[in-house]
């Protein structure tokens, strides 16, 4: 017998005819029978029928799902690959009797099987494309058939705060990367996205921070500087450093009032309606976004507050590949070097890798911190209580195949996030949807829960695959982009001239080779730099003259049109009034900037920095002559420009560290990891430890 071909008694079994109940009445029917209470004392068990009363067939029901979403190929429909059984082969019957349950119970199935059809078709589109999925274009349907139609049976018919309409699906709010096209809930960030992402036109790596805290004076990352030759920020001539505030911050407020603006504004728009040329507000480094939070907190004010941190993509430019969040007292002594070790993936002949999001080790703190970070991440009565008992029973019934449970595997201070790419917007979009289902402050426990189900499920698919997960376990082989690609391109040249056994042997002693040079020249760098290291004491940490009046910046060249591209759906004569106001907040700013918050020594090149030391003054520093001598012996730029994170992928590195690598459920060729580094590797400070938040 052809295998290809059905057997007779399977097309049979499309013909037998049977009832088919939607679920939502067989629910109705359950529910009703429970308070069936029937008179007497010894009463027997009561068995009810659930059902329509009606039959239907297989057949009947795949020809109404054809119906509603037509095969692209005419060829491949039931009719065509299960023909109608021959002469001789009687269908079965089966139809429920509703005598007894409409009797004693009243009940009646509401929705017919069409209808049932359309609404399962609506549920698992739902859940196959999440964030919306289009109709194909050039197929024309005839009216009440194709994608847009089932759709429109799916949550888009729902109100976003109908959860039993949503059937558990997540709402996310409109200005996240996950929210479906058709349903989200607006938020006040909607105002500020158009500005944000103009600003950061041109910018391949951004560094941004949240601080919407209403009594925000000061960013403490903002006037601190890990050493005099220290990249802790991103200076490419754009706007590549956001910090998101609260317009209402005392911060906000004495900027507004140092450019002869009312500091009374209520949203952005009104801060630019109020002068024709305003300035970008600046605190040191950072580039602020004043973000008009609402005077009274809501229930989900926490979860937009980490919406930034988590769902970057749509808060900033098309040109943005690396989105690099940190708290507003963490501080990096090399953004450049950062950069770099999100470059990295887990090495294995043949495999192409690519790190999706970058992490710290969970920190070592004492007492006094554990309780200020317990402040930091407030939560709702019982809500992170019940998210982690229910995280620890699943760990429980996949006996340990998750890590966590009491032991955080990492520290999400800040987070190195690689844009462009849907595997890694799909894990994002996982861990910001389960902050959104229980509705907690802490990004913490989510972020490990769901780390640990996609590098279970990556292991479990790897050896279903017949192969085994090489990125587990210890001496696990670290590789830059760079190094896979020069490996593969030599393969391809090679392979025709050698043989098998001898091109692979060759690579196995490179790579050990490589590993020998690479552990003798870390540890070269290491004795000669170990100054460049970053500060593990208080009094290492230089902090710069503190001064608030607005730096400035590069014009922000066709910040007008790019302006008016986003917002294009909000109609014409909004986008050329917002476009006079994008132009008014970054069009005109001063190149010079006027002063600034760091001061600049004249002797020590154009641009070099002095940096003072640590003052128990609140707004006073003193300059310390041995900086600024070591800064006019050095060279001409003391803080380093970071021109293009494209300039670190032209490193080439292999080796074994004692990095920590988990899998990300990948439906591309390339497999994508969370990579989890130490903090000093990264060269990442944290200024609580430093007494500066």
């Amino acid at each position: 017998a052809d295998p290809s071909k059905p057997l007779a008694t399977e097309a049979a079994m499309l013909d037998d005819i049977r009832d088919f109940i939607y679920i939502d009445d067989a629910v109705d029917a359950i529910m009703t029978a429970m308070q069936f209470r029937p008179l007497g004392k010894k009463i027997p068990p009561v068995m009810f029928n659930v059902g329509t009363g009606q039959g239907s067939t297989l057949r009947a029901a795949a020809r109404e799902i054809e119906r509603l979403l037509p095969r692209s190929s005419s060829g491949l429909t039931v009719d065509a690959t299960f023909p109608a059984p021959a002469d001789g082969i009687h269908p079965t019957i089966s139809i429920a009797s509703l005598d007894r349950v409409e009797k004693y119970l009243g009940f009646n199935a509401r929705v017919p099987l069409e209808e049932g059809l359309l609404r399962t078709l609506a549920w698992h589109f739902d859940r196959a494309y999440p964030y919306g999925k289009s109709e194909p274009e050039g197929e024309e349907r005839e009216e009440g058939t194709g994608t847009k139609f089932v759709l429109s049976r799916g949550i888009s018919s729902c109100n976003p705060f109908d959860k039993e309409c949503l059937r558990g699906t997540p709402v996310h709010p409109c200005a996240s990367e996950c929210s479906h096209e058709a349903q989200c809930t607006p938020s006040f960030y909607d105002d500020i996205l158009i500005y944000s992402r103009a600003l950061t036109k041109g910018c391949e790596a951004v560094l941004y921070t949240v601080a919407l805290n209403d009594d925000l004076k000061e960013i403490p990352s903002a006037n601190v500087a890990v050493s005099p030759k220290s990249k802790s920020h991103i200076k490419d001539g754009n706007h590549c450093n956001l910090a998101f505030v609260a317009l209402s911050s005392p911060l906000v407020r004495d900027l507004l009032r140092q450019q002869g603006l009312s500091p009374l504004s209520n949203s952005i728009h009104d801060l630019l309606g109020q002068q024709s040329k305003a300035k970008l507000l600046t605190h040191g480094f950072w580039t602020l976004i004043p973000v008009a939070t609402p005077y009274y907190r809501s229930d989900d004010d926490h979860v937009l507050r980490l919406l930034p941190k988590l769902s970057p993509t749509l808060f900033f430019s098309d040109d943005t590949k690396y989105a690099i969040y940190c708290d507003p007292d963490v501080l990096f002594v090399d953004v450049a070097k950062l950069l770099e070790e999100a470059h990295m993936q887990p090495y294995k002949e043949g495999t192409e890798g690519r790190t999706a999001m970058l992490l710290a080790e969970p920190r070592e703190i004492d007492e006094n911190h554990k309780n200020l970070l317990k402040k930091k991440n407030k939560s709702l009565p019982g809500a992170e209580e019940l998210q982690t008992r229910a995280y620890n029973m699943v760990r429980v019934a996949l006996r340990g195949e998750i890590p966590g449970g009491g032991f955080p595997i990492a520290d999400t201070s800040w987070i190195v996030h690689t844009l462009q790419n849907d595997d890694g917007r799909l894990f994002r979009c996982d861990v910001f949807g389960e902050i959104v289902q229980w509705n907690v402050a802490s990004d913490s426990d989510p972020t490990h829960f769901i780390m640990g189900l996609h590098d279970m499920w990556s292991r479990v698919i790897m050896k279903w695959k017949g192969s085994e997960p090489w990125w587990v376990g210890d001496g696990v082989l670290t590789a830059s982009e760079h190094y896979v690609k020069q490996i593969t391109k030599r393969r391809l040249v090679d392979v025709e001239n050698r043989p098998v056994a001898d091109q692979n042997g060759e690579d196995v002693e490179n790579i050990l080779n490589n590993i020998k040079e690479a552990n003798a020249e870390k540890e070269k760098q290491q004795k000669e730099g170990d100054d460049d290291d970053g500060p593990t004491e208080k009094e290492e940490v230089k902090t710069v003259e503190k001064n608030q009046e607005d730096t400035g910046g590069n014009k922000a060249a066709g910040v007008l049109e790019e302006g008016k591209k986003e917002k294009g759906a909000e109609g014409e004569d909004q986008k050329e009034e917002t476009g006079e106001k994008v132009e008014a907040f970054a069009g005109n700013v001063e190149k010079d900037g006027g002063e600034g918050d760091v001061e600049t020594v004249e002797d020590g090149g154009e641009n070099a920095e002095a940096f003072v030391g640590v003052n128990t003054a609140p707004k006073e520093a003193k300059v310390e002559e041995d900086e600024e001598e070591e800064d006019s012996e050095g060279d001409d730029n003391t803080e380093e420009e970071i021109e293009s994170p494209e300039d670190v992928k032209t490193l080439t590195y292999l080796g074994q560290n004692n990095d920590k690598w988990m899998g990300i459920l990948s439906a591309a060729q390339t497999h994508y990891f969370v990579r989890i580094i130490s903090a000093k590797q990264a060269g990442a400070v944290y200024l609580d430890n430093l007494g500066y938040s």
